[in-house]
């Protein structure tokens, strides 16, 4: 996906009628080595451009803009813009060096601040250099995060057991919109296929409806 770089024209042009889209794209190499920050930035930016309008001057609506200025569909960019909102820049920071998933981040990101990650009173620094230790806080926080959910549960309250288990497919159905469209014959429309075979199989067994 092509993005939208920070610049200072953005704050002294950002509100014009026809802004210069080419100062806002295509200049990453000048955040390289802060890609995280960068990206956070550069989404700030892509949502200033969708909240004032400002794609009109380059295209009839949102959706057009983001295909064919961002490169990729409404939903995906919409998703990042509304990561941005409730999690900040440190899930672009900490996903640049671990790649974590939007719910893996939601369970830890008590424990994310901008500085770094917090496990156990350690702050481990937000860098490359500490990228496995940070993939292995991760792993530990998310740990932590499903047994206390796993915890929290009721033995044997089956409603509960089921609200749980709804809440997983929301967040599931909002993780895979933020999937840009694969392409012909991508092994992972496939793999999607197969598991969604899985789940209709399992709904009968459990009385559903198959027609998911």
């Amino acid at each position: 996906m092509n993005t939208v770089s920070v610049t200072q024209e953005v704050a002294a042009n950002g509100s014009t009628p026809d802004f210069d889209l080419g100062t806002w794209i295509g200049r990453r190499e000048a955040f390289s080595v802060m890609a995280g920050k960068a990206r956070a930035a550069e989404v700030e930016c892509i949502r200033k451009i969708r909240d004032e309008k400002l794609y009109l001057a380059k295209s009839p609506d949102w959706a057009t803009f983001c295909q064919c200025f961002l490169g990729a569909s409404k939903s995906h960019v919409n998703s990042e813009i509304r990561y941005l909102e409730i999690f900040w820049p440190q899930y672009f920071e900490l996903g640049r060096i671990t790649h974590v998933p939007p719910d893996v981040f939601r369970a830890i990101k008590e424990n994310v601040t901008l500085q770094g990650v917090n496990l156990d009173g350690e702050l481990i620094p937000l860098s490359t250099e500490n990228s496995q230790r940070l993939s292995a806080a991760v792993a530990e926080l998310r740990r932590r995060a499903e047994e206390e959910t796993r915890q929290a549960l009721p033995a044997a309250e089956d409603d509960d057991v089921f609200r749980e288990i709804e809440k997983k497919f929301k967040r599931l159905i909002a993780d895979v919109l933020t999937l840009p469209p694969f392409p012909s014959y991508d092994n992972r429309s496939f793999t999607l296929s197969r598991l969604l075979d899985g789940l209709r199989k399992a709904a009968k067994e459990r009385g559903a409806p198959v027609d998911l």
